[in-house]
Formats: structure tokens, sequence, C-alpha cells
């Protein structure tokens, strides 16, 4: 199981061991997260658009992995995201279904996490608001500092480069 997952490029040797415990040790999860990396992982590429049945697999999993595994890891990653452009409107029932685990898990901070993770790219306001709740929750871990930190920075030069082009 281990090979395979390295090798679908789902997880670094370095981050094995942490991935490795927040496995469930169920066969549908596997085979999804597996499926997931096998088609738009590292190796693969996420930046190369796949043909329209392949983002439609893609899709369909990311939002399985929402639905029953909002904990999972695979969410902080580029994997479990919904930011290429033929993703649009499936990106919206997404971000519908992690309001829904906030309420589910108001105070995990797994899920509040994975959320902000989610919603970085097409909502950073709402991805700011989860951190910020990350933090009020878990005030003396500095991992939700750096993240907050890390978004307001990315935001910051975007809004100096849109600037820049109005000019």
């Amino acid at each position: 199981m281990d090979s395979m997952l390295l090798r679908a490029g789902i997880a670094h040797e370095v981050e094995w061991k942490t991935f490795v415990e927040q496995l469930l040790p169920e066969e549908e999860y596997l085979l999804y997260v597996a499926q997931l990396g096998r088609d738009h992982g590292p190796i693969q590429g996420i930046e190369i658009a796949p043909d329209s049945v392949k983002i439609e697999r893609r899709q369909k999993l990311v939002l399985w992995l929402i639905d029953h595994y909002p904990k999972s890891r695979i969410h902080q990653r580029t994997e479990g995201h919904l930011n290429l452009p033929d993703d649009k409107v499936v990106y919206e029932v997404g971000k519908s279904m992690w309001f829904k685990k906030m309420l589910e898990f108001p105070v995990d901070v797994d899920v509040l996490a994975n959320a902000a993770s989610f919603l970085r790219v097409h909502d950073p306001l709402l991805c700011e608001g989860f951190l910020l709740t990350c933090i009020k929750l878990e005030p003396n871990s500095q991992i939700w500092q750096r993240r907050l930190a890390d978004l307001r920075e990315c935001n910051s030069s975007n809004t100096e480069s849109t600037d820049e082009r109005d000019d």
C-alpha cells in the first residue's frame, strides 16, 4: 500500500508518516485517493488539462472525499482542490459541501483548515475567516499564523499586480 500511494503521487516520503496516520483502513477511500493521485497528481501534472472523462471523474472524486473524509490531508494538496477552469460549477458544489461540514464539525481545526485550503484560490476572504477560527481554537499553534500570513502576502501580491495592470 505504501509504495502504491507514493507512485500515485499522493505523498512524498517526508510527508508519508503523517499521511498514513490519517488513512482509514477502508478500501474505497484508498481506491479513490490512489485514483486521484494517478490521474491528477504530481506525476501526471495537474496543470495538464485532462480530457472531459478525467475532468468529471476527478471532480466526483474530490466531492466524494469532501463528503466522506473532510479531515483527510488530501484536501491540503492540489489534487484535493477544484481550481481548474473546467471546475467552476463543481467548485460551487464543493464550497457548499464544505459549509455543511463546517456546521457538522464547527470546532475541528482539520476540517476548518481543509475548507480554507479548498477556498484559498477563489474565495480568499472566506479562507482567511476559517484560518482566523483555527487561530482562535489553537492560539499556540504557529501553523495557522503562517498560513494566514502566506494567504495575506499572496493576496497582497495579486492586488498589487492587478493595480499595476489597471494603470
